[in-house]
């Protein structure tokens, strides 16, 4: 029994090993060997945070080789590639990059980059001074004050090889006799230390701009002084003065400073307007308190604005038929146009009805019934033509009856009705109903008086 038990377990084991192999065989045949190319994203560890590295590529190309059942399944989060610059000194280094993955599976044959050189740099921040260049010069009268910034120095961050170059920050302003404090908001320039402007892309700044303040104050003695014009008497009938200015409107005087402190004002000599009817451009003097005088010699030009008062005034025309074409005659629904016109009250009460011109304008009108907008000119500078009422005009055009001078028989026309019988023994004339005959006696009225005015 025991050889017997011996003998069938060394025949179990014998198919199981068989078995085994036969299965592993036909696996592989099914399972082929693939190939695959993966991106995988390179990290930088053991980096101090006082440091900061450049030339690092961000991936690494990778190309894996495995079973296509676990080929298929991976992705690039499977690795790991590093760049290790622990303990590393600030300088250049090459360095090996180094992918990792946990499949025994897989292998890695091929690999691009397989080393870089990197840049180890430590990340500094420095107070770069703020330098400020005053140009120009106050106004006279006054004194510059000591100029400051806020703030007066600038903390930049970044890359030890370009914040250690830099030196300052320099702004600039420009004084153009000013006669109060100068407070502007400037962005610096940066300087390195040979005098070159210097880039700041990509390095932080704790503020880009400042604010300079430029103290100005006013000398004892002097001071700035409006001026106020002075003037007498109207203008011409219908004008009125719309304003009045000088130039310049203040000046710089000197004196003893507490007559300097009581004056608020200068005034002009008078300057009479009486009938003006334009604006006028003069000179004039200033009336100076005793012991006040000009720091500049300097003319005040006074400009007085005057304008005319804008009023508005009605006409009533005949409107005047133009263009009518040859054997036509027109007649209108109206006698007048209400005219409406506006302009200075001078030139408004000396227009009359020769300015104002009306017409219509029957240009390519035939026979019939039309509506014929008036035109109106005004003959005169500065009126203005406001409106025209109506807005339109009826005109009926009709032909032109024309008259020749013989007539060759007449006709008697009785005035005895149609129906009425004539006396015995009379011809009968020709009987026309009674109220076409009544229509035509005036019309043969007509033709009688133009047929002894042609002679």
């Amino acid at each position: 029994m025991t050889r017997s038990f011996l003998a069938n377990l060394a025949t179990f084991l014998f198919a199981l090993v068989a078995a085994s192999l036969i299965w592993a065989v036909a696996t592989r045949e099914s399972d082929v060997v693939q190939l695959r190319l993966l991106q995988i994203p390179v990290e930088v560890v053991g980096l101090p945070a006082d440091s900061q590295i450049s030339n690092n590529p961000s991936t690494v190309e990778i190309r894996i080789e495995g079973p296509k059942s676990v080929v298929d399944t991976v992705s690039d989060s499977d690795f790991r590639a590093e760049i290790n610059v622990t303990d590393l000194p600030a300088g250049e280094h090459e360095l090996p990059v180094q992918v990792n993955h946990d499949n025994n599976q897989i292998t890695i044959d091929f690999q691009s980059p397989e080393r870089v050189l990197v840049r180890v740099e430590r990340i500094i921040t420095r107070s770069i001074p703020v330098q400020l260049d005053v140009r120009g010069e106050v106004a006279r009268g006054y004194a510059q004050g000591d100029p400051f910034v806020d703030p007066d120095t600038i903390q930049v961050t970044g890359v030890a090889s370009r914040v250690e170059p830099l030196a300052e920050a320099r702004i600039d302003i420009f004084l153009d006799s000013p006669r109060e404090d100068v407070v502007r908001t400037r962005t610096p320039t940066f300087y390195n230390r040979l005098g070159e402007i210097a880039s700041i892309s990509g390095l932080t700044l704790s503020t880009r701009e400042v604010q300079v303040t430029v103290p100005v104050d006013e000398q004892a003695g002097y001071a700035v002084k409006p001026i106020i014009v002075d003037w007498t008497g109207e203008p011409a009938p219908g004008y009125r003065v719309l304003n009045v200015s000088a130039n310049p409107d203040s000046v710089l005087v000197t004196g003893r400073p507490t007559q300097i402190e009581q004056l608020s004002f200068l005034r002009t000599e008078i300057i009479d307007i009486s009938g003006l009817k334009e604006s006028v451009l003069t000179p004039a003097a200033l009336r100076l308190p005793d012991g006040i005088t000009l720091e500049d010699v300097q003319s005040v030009i006074v400009t007085i604005e005057i304008e005319p008062i804008i009023t508005t005034n009605v006409l009533r025309k005949a409107p005047e038929i133009r263009n009518l074409g040859e054997g036509l005659t027109a007649t209108l629904d109206i006698d007048e146009v209400v005219v409406f016109v506006a302009g200075p009250f001078d030139k408004l009460e000396a227009l009359t009805d020769d300015d104002v011109l009306v017409t219509l304008d029957l240009f390519g009108l035939g026979v019939g019934t039309h509506r014929v907008p008036p035109e109106a000119v005004v003959l005169v500078n500065d009126i203005e033509l406001r409106s025209l009422q109506p807005s339109e005009v009826t005109v009926l055009i009709t032909d032109v009856l024309t008259v020749t001078n013989e007539l060759t028989e007449t006709l008697q026309l009785s005035l005895l009705p149609a129906t009425a019988t004539p006396p015995a023994g009379a011809s009968s004339p020709p009987t026309l109903p009674a109220f076409l005959f009544a229509a035509l006696i005036p019309a043969g009225y007509t033709l009688k008086r133009r047929a002894q005015a042609r002679g």
